[in-house]
């Protein structure tokens, strides 16, 4: 049995069939690097369960219900209809959405995304980013790190120059923990800011995440609307709807449930993704954790399981030792 990355978070919350439950089990009992792994699960699922989440809006639930009960029952996924088409970034994300045009059940998708987001790794997210933003030695590292890659955009990447953003406080998220590799990385423009594009697949889907730094003080998310990464327009303006009561804005477009915003005050992301819309909520979650894993104020020592799964997602996607 191969490394089975992408049902581990599912056999710690006990939500494999009994027979796959049975081949995890037995993988584990042989497999140092995944059993690490599932401790670095469990280890956030404790630290979800002993924080306080912010409570809701009291309509939330209903609103989103209301609004994913009127979704088509099929959409084919083609990413080439990137809300917008935008051309350069049309032109980017069609290369390798061509290669993954598999159709998806989307009824209920918004619903999903939204609810789950809701909870989850959301909780982690509570620390205030104020006194991050404000660092200004922050800012010049985030900037520096940019220039030294990337002088001129757009400009492809390697891993090397990835490590180097991160090095710098990009954030770089590569969804290693759900199975996920970086396909390719580029640095382009956005609205007159810099963005990192990353593409990242499993051998059967694909996620594309646009990454845009905001630099300064940050700006407040109720200011404006965050701006669409793939047309460079506002997602007003693209047809995005917010979803409410969370912390962070979370946009997404009623006709394509596998397109979404996430907004905070360091950071906008655009996501767009072949996956099927019960696993977005996890890619979305996983963002959060890559952002929490710099934000983060506390020390965790070397062998906290938590602190292992925070730096694992800041790291590339590498094959382990006999995959």
């Amino acid at each position: 049995m191969r490394h089975p990355k992408r049902h581990l978070a599912d056999f710690v919350d006990g939500e494999l069939p009994s027979g796959r439950r049975r081949a995890v089990e037995n993988h584990l009992a042989r497999c140092g690097p995944c059993r690490e792994i599932v401790q670095a699960h469990r280890g956030v699922r404790d630290r979800l369960q002993n924080s306080e989440i912010p409570r809701p809006d009291a309509d939330l639930v209903g609103r989103i219900m209301a609004t994913a009960h009127h979704e088509p029952a099929y959409t084919p996924v083609d990413l080439t209809d990137a809300v917008g088409h935008h051309s350069e970034g049309a032109r980017r994300v069609s290369g390798f959405a061509a290669r993954h045009r598999t159709p998806m059940a989307v009824t209920g998708g918004l619903a999903v995304v939204a609810l789950a987001t809701l909870t989850g790794a959301y909780a982690l997210g509570a620390e205030s980013e104020d006194d991050v933003l404000a660092d200004t030695g922050r800012n010049g590292a985030l900037m520096a790190g940019w220039e030294s890659v990337a002088p001129e955009t757009p400009s492809l990447l390697d891993a090397s120059e990835l490590e180097e953003l991160r090095g710098g406080g990009w954030y770089c998220p590569d969804l290693e923990m759900m199975g996920f590799t970086v396909s390719s990385a580029e640095a382009i423009t956005v609205a007159g800011r810099p963005a990192l594009m990353m593409v990242l697949e499993d051998g059967a889907d694909s996620v594309t995440i646009y990454e845009q730094r905001k630099l300064g003080s940050g700006r407040q998310p109720e200011a404006s609307p965050p701006i669409n990464a793939v047309t460079g327009n506002s997602v007003t303006a693209d047809g995005f709807e917010r979803i409410g009561g969370m912390q962070r804005q979370l946009w997404v477009h009623p006709g394509h449930s596998w397109q979404v915003v996430l907004d905070s005050r360091s950071v906008t992301y655009t996501v767009i993704s072949s996956l099927p819309a019960a696993e977005m909520p996890a890619a979305v979650n996983q963002l959060v954790l890559a952002e929490h894993s710099q934000l983060a104020p506390t020390k965790p020592t070397s062998h906290d399981p938590l602190s292992r799964i925070l730096r694992g997602l800041n790291k590339l996607a590498q094959p382990s030792s006999g995959q």
